[in-house]
């Protein structure tokens, strides 16, 4: 840093010091936040949350590792740059960065992020934020109804369409609040980077002033008791855009987009600003000074009747890390977003057919297509209104708590397809060690499977339309027709199955997935060099509850007969001049589990994988398990005691609930580690990385690396894990979840 800057941050430092000393200081962003906000995001108590990490015995441990330590020894050596590790590709990326950070700029800079960072982080915007997001809503589904309208290769007359789309719909917008901010411990000590900022602003500015003129007139800056900002205040009407014409006229796009922002600018105002107000840093946009010069005099974000949780859970002197709030209307706003995620159906599936078709369909053809399409979309979104339900208002908060971080997300809107009324009986059944799962309980309401029967046969319908038009000849077409023909029946079969016995007595019950811990094996494939120590394996399987457990075991054969018939009618074909090759499916073996009965089909020889590991269905005391492991899932048919912790632990009723043990993910991890050292351990030279610089300082032997492995696992222990709880209180839903950490310090570690 040049001499004269440094001089200057040390008198505006004096200046800044007497001026911010007596003002106001707010204890959290939701103390100015004002209670009109849109959205709301903010992180905070950061540096009680690193110091956990970054003082605890397990990172100290690796710190103090033979791998770490040599490679902090290579780094602080000659130029920082990793000189030892040859050309080694991050070496340019490292060398780089640490000469930036050990510089004087770089160390003065890095002091200020590290200051802001060191409390809290957050944005927030206004109700002019979600009027843009409902235009943008707009423009799409008007630009989807004007597509069939236009000609695909016409560019121009897509752009002036876009523009006049753009026009009305953002004309008579305000320009959002939009506001980023940190809060300071020190915030004399920005004023001075403000200071600093505004000389580079000013001479930049007068290089602008130069080309178009003008730029200067629109800047402010003030320096008032508690207050220092820059700012450029301007409205639509009085920036020179002929000047800035002349400089963008040779770039299309770029002249376009400047021309949307003068028409969107108009009359209105706009004004970008740096901002140091109490002990508030901020850099903000919105249509004038109020937001920043009035910063925490309007009501407030926190007396909002829907922040109360979040008000509770401070006036229990909760220390809390992360705070949201979105309002209803822009959940609404970003439901009706999502939903016109399937208005973009037409667009596609049109383009691609307009590239295909060339002068092959109709005018005729494509009008109705075009109708139908427009139909079925919003038929669609009706279906798909109905699975997400009415939008509400979000909160939530993640805080502080004895075993880790503790966490409550609110929703204003019930839930329209689970079901809270009872606690989780299957959480029960997930074994005594599982990995992961996830549970949830339907409602009885038909109304997933039927729609999914219902969009299943529109697909079909417009398959057979559309196909003739993607294939180059009438061989292809006639092949692909001879494969729907085959496939029609079966899926006709499948479905009458589904829909007589297995939905009725599947559907709207408990359902989930799990991960569990398979027996240990010496070897897991044919083509797998054996282990000395056996390895578990993670186990999928997808478990539910069933009615009739008869009529379920009956749609499993049914589905059976299907199968071998539709691969039998394939088979036919598979002639050498045929369609598809021969294909081979045996049939299940059935037997008896657990007072139940599985089917099983065993996997051909070539898929190299042990002959444990077979799809199986299982039904037994009203649970039904899918997989791919039977022996070690069989324990899922039936009760028992399990390890969870948390919320997921919870026997209240819920709809909802998850579990993620990262202890035994690890402990798994190391196991396929040490095999993986067991291999390199056979390989010529054995377990050794060397250096290819100029140093053998970067040297491991066998000793340094497992020991920093098992001190990198056992860091990774310290994260117990997730559990959550997802309910219905009060016609609303809540989403109780904790993460679990501890140290390697305490009782329970490894």
């Amino acid at each position: 840093m040049r001499p004269r800057l440094l001089m200057l941050v040390a008198v505006a430092l004096l200046f800044a010091s007497s001026v911010f000393c007596q003002e106001k200081r707010f204890n959290n962003s939701l103390e100015f936040v004002p209670q009109d906000a849109a959205f709301y995001f903010a992180t905070m108590n950061h540096e009680k949350l690193w110091s956990q990490f970054s003082e605890s015995a397990a990172l100290k441990a690796l710190q103090d590792s033979p791998v770490n330590k040599k490679l902090r020894s290579a780094y602080r050596k000659r130029s920082r740059g990793f000189d030892q590790l040859g050309e080694n590709p991050f070496r340019y990326y490292l060398e780089g960065y640490a000469n930036t950070i050990d510089s004087i700029p770089g160390k003065a800079v890095m002091a200020y992020v590290q200051r802001i960072f060191k409390n809290e982080l957050m944005i927030y915007a206004d109700e002019n934020w979600v009027d843009l997001q409902e235009a943008f809503v707009n423009i799409n589904r008007e630009f989807v109804d004007l597509f069939a309208e236009l000609e695909l290769d016409d560019t121009e007359e897509i752009q002036e369409a876009l523009e006049l789309l753009l026009m009305e719909n953002l004309g008579d917008l305000e320009c959002p609040t939009l506001l980023f901010g940190a809060l300071l411990d020190d915030p004399a000590d920005f004023t001075s980077l403000i200071d600093v900022a505004e000389s580079f602003v000013k001479e930049f500015m007068s290089e602008i002033d130069e080309e178009v003129g003008g730029i200067s007139d629109y800047y402010r800056s003030e320096s008032q008791p508690g207050h220092r900002y820059i700012a450029l205040v301007a409205k639509g009407s009085d920036i020179p855009w002929g000047a800035f014409e002349e400089v963008m006229e040779d770039d299309e796009n770029t002249y376009l987009l400047m021309r949307i922002i003068q028409e969107l600018l108009n009359d209105k105002g706009v004004a970008v600003c740096l901002s140091v107000k109490n002990n508030v840093l901020s850099f903000s946009i919105g249509p004038s000074l109020d937001h920043v010069t009035k910063l925490g005099d309007s009501p407030k974000l926190i007396d909002h009747a829907a922040m109360k949780p979040i008000k509770d859970a401070l006036e229990a002197g909760k220390i809390l890390h992360q705070v949201h709030y979105i309002n209803q209307r822009l959940t609404e706003v970003a439901l009706e977003s999502t939903l016109d995620g399937v208005s973009g159906i037409p667009l596609i599936l049109l383009t691609a057919l307009e590239e295909a078709a060339d002068d092959l369909i109709s005018e005729q053809e494509w009008d109705e297509l075009v109708t139908d399409l427009d139909r079925d979309v919003e038929e669609l979104r009706e279906d798909l209104r109905r699975y997400y339900g009415q939008a509400g208002a979000s909160v939530g908060y993640i805080a502080a708590a004895t075993e880790g971080l503790e966490g409550f997300y609110f929703n204003d809107a019930p839930n329209p397809v689970l079901d809270s009324s009872n606690p989780m009986a299957l959480a029960q059944n997930v074994g005594a060690n599982p990995i992961l799962f996830t549970l949830a309980r339907e409602k009885a309401d038909r109304f997933q499977y039927q729609a999914l029967r219902k969009w299943t046969g529109r697909v079909l319908e417009y398959t057979d339309r559309m196909a003739p038009y993607f294939f180059e000849d009438e061989v292809e077409y006639d092949q692909f027709s001879v494969f729907m023909g085959i496939l029609r029946p079966a899926l006709k079969k499948i479905d009458e199955i589904t829909a007589k016995k297995f939905a009725p007595n599947v559907f709207g019950r408990e359902a989930g997935f799990v991960v569990g811990v398979s027996e240990a094996k010496q070897s897991w494939s044919p083509a797998m060099l054996a282990s000395h120590q056996p390895l578990s394996i993670p186990i999928p399987a997808m478990i539910s509850q069933v009615g009739d457990e008869t009529a379920v075991k009956e749609s499993v054969v049914e589905y059976q007969v299907a199968v071998m018939e539709l691969i039998k009618r394939l088979n036919a074909q598979s002639d050498p001049d045929g369609l598809f090759e021969q294909i081979t499916l045996q049939e299940f073996a059935r037997k008896e589990v657990n007072g139940g009965e599985s089917f099983t089909w065993t996997l051909p020889d070539e898929s190299y994988l042990d002959s444990s590991l077979a799809p199986h269905v299982s039904i037994a005391n009203g649970v039904m398990v899918i997989g791919i492991h039977a022996a070690s899932e069989q324990r899922l048919l039936a009760t028992g005691t399990t390890s969870l912790f948390g919320p997921a632990a919870d026997t209240k009723p819920a709809m909802a609930i998850g579990f993620f043990d990262n202890r035994l993910a690890v402990n798994l991890l190391e196991q396929w580690a040490d095999y993986g050292f067991e291999q390199w351990a056979n390989l010529d030279g054995g377990i050794q990385l060397s250096s290819n610089g100029a140093t053998q300082d970067l040297t491991m032997n066998e000793q340094d690396i497992r020991e920093s492995t098992k001190r990198l696992m056992d860091l990774f222990r310290c994260f117990h894990g997730v559990s959550s709880r997802r309910y219905e209180e009060d016609g609303k839903q809540i989403n109780h979840f904790l993460l679990k950490f501890s140290d390697l310090e305490s009782p329970d570690s490894p």
